[in-house]
């Protein structure tokens, strides 16, 4: 599917918080454009679904943070800050 909105070249971002399974992209496509372009951008999924076990094992084989839904605000904010511990430690290895 060619989607040409998806231009990640001009843009910095902190965090990006996906779905795993989305209207029209999944998740996972979008990091993998993300990601060659930015391949130091954090990403964070997000899912409510345990249907497409596939998907969500190949995320987190790649060791990405998976948010399970229904999420409180708490376990969000915490998993957004641990994401970004994390991403800073990465980025400070020599």
């Amino acid at each position: 599917m060619r989607c040409a909105s998806l231009n990640f070249t001009a843009t910095r971002f902190d965090l990006v918080m996906l779905d795993v399974v989305m209207p029209k992209i999944s998740g996972p496509e979008v990091y993998a454009r993300i990601s060659a372009e930015k391949p130091d951008t954090p990403v964070l999924f997000a899912t409510g679904y345990s249907a497409d076990i596939a998907m969500l094992q190949k995320i987190q084989d790649q060791q990405l943070p998976v948010l399970q839904k229904p999420y409180s605000p708490r376990a969000r904010v915490s998993t957004v800050q641990a994401t970004l511990d994390q991403h800073s430690r990465m980025l400070s290895l020599p």
